[in-house]
């Protein structure tokens, strides 16, 4: 029984070391949930945009060149959004450019673009 307590105790206290050693190697952040109430699948593209810059088509398909993310009808997603250590304190602005199924389909990425064209822009400021 004592050995058993012993190695209970040694795996507790090696648990709280590893975590408390990688405490300082794992970024801030903060999760973001984004929430398809509507009947029609969509397509988001989110980003801590700060710079004061309005998020467009033509950075999303050609700046950032990163794929949107689809949420289907009254489904959500989220993702982790990290933060530097400058930033604890302070608010971040994070931009959600937003397409409905029949708008992406019905274009293609360089008319979107071209034409300015999107469905909704959530801006939305989080407290750090």
């Amino acid at each position: 029984m004592n050995r058993i307590v012993r190695i209970s105790y040694y795996v507790a206290v090696t648990f709280i070391l590893l975590c408390s050693s990688c405490e300082h190697a794992m970024p801030r952040g903060c999760y973001v949930t984004i929430r398809n109430n509507s009947e029609e699948t969509i397509y988001v593209f989110y980003y801590d945009y700060d710079n004061g810059d309005k998020l467009t088509p033509q950075k999303v398909f050609f700046e950032f060149e990163e794929e949107l993310r689809k949420i289907n009808a009254k489904k959500s997603t989220g993702t982790y959004m990290p933060y530097s250590e400058e930033d604890a304190g302070t608010s971040k602005k994070y931009q959600v450019l937003v397409f409905r199924e029949s708008t992406y389909k019905k274009y293609t990425k360089e008319e979107l673009a071209e034409q300015n064209i999107y469905d909704g822009l959530l801006l939305s400021l989080i407290h750090i």
